[in-house]
């Protein structure tokens, strides 16, 4: 969705401008550039000249998220995820869920695709999550965020670990 905004300066002295945010991955886009769109004159009550500026301003998809992973026991890992250090919460859409996704290479070497582990509800950063009773094996995790808009970010880093 794009929300429009327009003001109206009620004094020739006052001078307002917002911020376009387009709609593109996080690292594309110059978050903080302004750009005026379709400035428009008239005058207020007093008859003096009245700038009205209207800009659209579309939050971001999900940022990439900073994995870690630590092993608990011999078949247990804590993941722990979090922004990255340049994150704005404002710039992006609130989160709906996180997806963990693993690559799993049996011991036998016949590696499998990447497949969804779970879906995880989003909670106050940083998250942890712990895996239980992994198989032996090599296993890769990351994590890939989605918003309420039903967009994915970018994949987390990948994390790997070898269970004996």
């Amino acid at each position: 969705q794009q929300q429009l905004s327009s003001q109206q300066h009620l004094s020739n002295q006052q001078h307002l401008s917002s911020q376009h945010f387009s709609n593109q991955t996080p690292g594309h886009t110059k978050p903080g550039s302004a750009q005026n769109s379709n400035p428009t004159s008239t005058t207020n009550n007093v008859g003096a000249p009245v700038t009205i500026q209207s800009t659209e301003a579309t939050l971001l998809p999900p940022p990439k998220f900073d994995l870690k992973l630590t092993l608990k026991d011999r078949h247990s890992v804590l993941l722990t995820w979090d922004h990255l250090p340049n994150y704005k919460a404002a710039r992006h859409s609130p989160l709906w869920r996180f997806e963990l996704k693993s690559y799993q290479v049996p011991p036998n070497g016949h590696a499998k695709e990447w497949n969804t582990v779970d879906y995880i509800r989003p909670l106050e950063l940083p998250m942890q999550c712990s895996l239980l009773h992994l198989p032996p094996g090599e296993m890769h995790l990351t994590i890939l965020a989605w918003d309420v808009k039903k967009r994915n970010g970018a994949y987390s880093n990948i994390v790997s670990v070898t269970i004996n």
